[in-house]
């Protein structure tokens, strides 16, 4: 995992055979929040909030299921089964990468 970590780092700041600095390409423009929902003073926080209610919803739904999981089971097995699905959460994340 560090080799790949190690891996992706050099390759994205130029060391590819492009000499390409494919990392940092979009650094100061359009910058960290683009501004995806219209111009304006709002569009960056708009873009930002956009963002944030992805990666909620994203997080809440394998805690949710580990919940309903929970119930079934009974109050024993609880932390179990939460750990169980962070666990196929970190391997998914992982594995998407």
């Amino acid at each position: 995992m560090i080799m790949l970590f190690m891996f992706t780092f050099v390759t994205m700041v130029g060391g590819n055979p492009l000499k390409d600095v494919y990392g940092f390409r979009y650094w100061t423009e359009p910058g960290p929040v683009s501004k995806y929902y219209g111009t304006g003073p709002s569009a960056g926080l708009r873009s930002f909030t956009a963002a944030l209610l992805g990666a909620a919803f994203a997080v809440a739904g394998p805690d949710m299921l580990s919940l309903i999981v929970s119930d079934f089971c009974g109050d024993l097995c609880t932390h179990r089964n939460i750990e169980l699905i962070d666990i196929r959460l970190l391997f998914a994340v992982c594995r998407s990468d």
